[in-house]
């Protein structure tokens, strides 16, 4: 992906060359569609190995289990939790304590008294 992005940060400045700014209008048609057609396509090869990177680092992140760790908790579960039972229990012991409200703002069950 790197490589990908070191060549769309050279062809940049060779589209800009075929433009002309002021007259909004493209000098050498020809040769900007190749390079264009270029930029195009390293752009689309470049996303498609994000896709597989993101999708990659999934499948690893699943195979090892996430917060896997004496401090960070486990999603592995224990005998006969499900995985989602496992995702919903870690997410539970790593909530934030509810913050307080306003004194003068009415509870959930307080209805709101209108002068």
């Amino acid at each position: 992906m790197a490589a990908g992005l070191a060549a769309l940060v050279w062809l940049h400045p060779q589209l800009d060359q075929y433009l002309d700014l002021e007259a909004t209008r493209i000098l050498d048609r020809r040769s900007f569609r190749f390079a264009h057609r270029w930029y195009l396509w390293v752009s689309t090869v470049q996303w498609g190995a994000a896709i597989v990177y993101i999708l990659l680092t999934l499948l690893a992140w699943r195979r090892r289990g996430v917060g896997a760790g004496a401090d960070a908790g486990t999603l592995t579960g224990s005998a006969g939790e499900s995985s989602e039972e496992a995702v919903i229990n870690w997410s539970r012991s790593r909530r934030l304590p509810r913050r307080r409200r306003w004194p003068s703002m009415p509870g959930p069950r307080q209805p709101v008294q209108c002068v």
